[in-house]
């Protein structure tokens, strides 16, 4: 009987060790639900409209542990704005955004440890944003 009460115990404690690592950082979900409205909720994006990033399928997210590390929405003829929340995803290493009909402002802040940003192709104003020189990691 012990043994099957530590068993049972066991499986309990490894499975809300597992659902601790595997639910996406707050700040992340905010930050792509932010996007999401702003992009006028585009019916391309499956899986955007609720749930969670890291643990589902969401079209051109992908993970490490809880944190959004890509996000390559490229081409799927989205159109609204970039919203305010891109500088939350703070551990987002790739952002393409590219051949959309995304317009208006490139926000202020960009993801800061981005390393690859490619907005190519979209209707975007020409201004550069100053953060741009503060994002010691990015590449491309």
């Amino acid at each position: 009987m012990i043994r099957y009460v530590n068993l049972v115990f066991l499986v309990f404690s490894a499975t809300l060790i597992s659902y601790g690592f595997a639910f996406t950082n707050p700040f992340d979900v905010t930050a792509l639900q932010d996007l999401y409205r702003s992009l006028n909720n585009p019916q391309g994006l499956h899986g955007w409209n609720g749930g969670d990033p890291c643990e589902e399928y969401w079209t051109g997210v992908a993970c490490s542990d809880s944190s959004v590390i890509h996000l390559k929405i490229q081409g799927l003829n989205l159109t609204g704005y970039l919203g305010s929340s891109l500088y939350n995803l703070q551990n987002l290493k790739i952002f393409d955004i590219s051949s959309n009909s995304i317009m208006g402002e490139i926000p202020y802040e960009l993801p800061p440890n981005a390393t690859h940003i490619n907005m190519a192709c979209n209707y975007l104003s020409q201004n550069i944003p100053h953060s741009l020189s503060n994002m010691k990691k990015l590449r491309h």
